[in-house]
């Protein structure tokens, strides 16, 4: 299973990397793919490129909102409109705690894969998500 999490070097904070190991630890044998674009609007061109991802997730953090982050916001839309679904965390919010913010991140990305945001096994133990 390969998933693709795609910021931009202008993100106000990187919870990407953290976002990827935590999905690492839960599923077992998961790719995790992290592009990180030149600008918010190079995201576009990213998420075109993600074939083969069976959930791409946009996550950008930005102080104000500005032209480039509204045409992303369009383009999303329209790639959406065109079949190209993507998860996308997009926040007005730079002074968020990051290991909060990619553990929710992770948590919304595990309800899209499986439905769920952790695996049960009998007696409520923790199991890890294997591959089908």
């Amino acid at each position: 299973m390969k998933v693709c999490l795609i910021s931009s070097e202008n993100s106000g904070i990187n919870v990407v990397p953290a976002i990827a190991d935590a999905l690492r630890s839960r599923v077992h044998g998961i790719e995790v793919v992290l592009k990180v674009a030149a600008t918010p609007l190079d995201i576009v061109n990213e998420v075109s490129l993600a074939g083969g991802c069976r959930a791409v997730a946009v996550i950008l953090h930005y102080e104000k909102e500005n032209a480039q982050v509204r045409v992303l916001m369009e383009k999303l839309v329209d790639l959406d409109l065109q079949g190209k679904h993507t998860m996308k965390f997009l926040e007005q919010d730079v002074d968020l705690d990051g290991a909060q913010e990619a553990a929710r991140i992770a948590d919304a990305i595990m309800v899209k894969l499986f439905g769920k945001t952790g695996p049960q096994q009998a007696g409520g133990n923790k199991a890890s998500y294997k591959e089908l």
